[in-house]
């Protein structure tokens, strides 16, 4: 995998169907799981199809990947698994009693419980991911090497480490084990650092853009920008700063790049 800028041909993309646990979301909790309103989950589902087989027809069925499938592959490894069962008692506090249990379901129901939160008989383990469908923050490709964001928001930190793994041990990434940013892996003892893949923009083979944003801190930018320069990545990086408001939280919700001609942007923050 190598990406030159933000409008580069797509070869391979990484998607995640809306899942049940989405339907879970009551308006006593969709604050605090970062939604604004509650959805109508079979619309969703449907809506995300209709764009996923758009992505099929394009690229072929083969190269679009279902994070979902990615993880119970991975939960096949035993390194793996135990790897991320360690993380995941950490940073979602399960007591071990949850441990025990979740480890004794298969691999591709266990995918589908640490993301929905929910087992086969909807007995709740875990917070559900409802984020998990916008899949471009979880990480980004710049050049040959893949940046994996640490997220800000407590809704989304599973998120980080669930993708860091599959990073790290399933096939389709094994030309980036000696390539990979990974900001998880930085002490961090104040959790200052956060990234978010929606903030991180390349709009030219020498130019990358980082939003400072609601996601994206000053000290998530600084440990990016030292990890590019020191492996020549890229020549110039911009920080673009951004109201930290909802309705700008990334980059790439007020700036979108489609050529080296045109772009699409919020005219009241951009343009003015």
């Amino acid at each position: 995998m190598n990406v030159q800028t933000e409008f580069d041909v797509l070869k391979s993309v990484i998607i995640h169907e809306p899942d049940i646990g989405i339907g879970y979301i009551t308006p006593a909790v969709a604050e605090q799981l970062l939604y604004d309103d509650i959805v109508f989950l079979p619309r969703m589902i449907e809506e995300h199809f209709v764009f996923t087989q758009a992505l099929r027809a394009v690229m072929g069925e083969q190269n679009v990947y279902e994070l979902q499938d990615l993880l119970s592959d991975i939960l096949e490894i035993p390194a793996a698994k135990k790897e991320l069962f360690q993380h995941l008692k950490s940073i979602d506090d399960l007591s071990d009693e949850t441990i025990d249990i979740l480890s004794q379901i298969n691999s591709k129901d266990l995918s589908e419980t640490l993301v929905s939160g929910l087992d086969n008989d909807f007995q709740a383990h875990l917070k559900p991911l409802p984020n998990l469908v916008f899949t471009r923050d979880l990480a980004c490709v710049i050049h040959n090497h893949i940046l994996l964001s640490k997220m800000n928001k407590e809704a989304r930190k599973r998120e980080s480490y669930l993708f860091q793994t599959i990073v790290q041990h399933h096939s389709i990434f094994h030309s980036f084990q000696e390539k990979i940013i990974d900001l998880l892996e930085i002490e961090d003892p104040e959790n200052y650092i956060s990234i978010e893949g929606g903030d991180v923009m390349l709009v030219h083979p020498d130019y990358l853009l980082i939003g400072i944003s609601e996601r994206t801190s000053w000290e998530g930018f600084h440990a990016v920008k030292e990890q590019i320069f020191s492996r020549q990545i890229v020549k110039n990086i911009v920080a673009v700063k951004l109201p930290p408001e909802r309705y700008c939280m990334h980059l790439d919700t007020v700036f979108t790049v489609l050529s080296n001609e045109f772009c699409v942007g919020y005219s009241a923050l951009v343009f003015e």
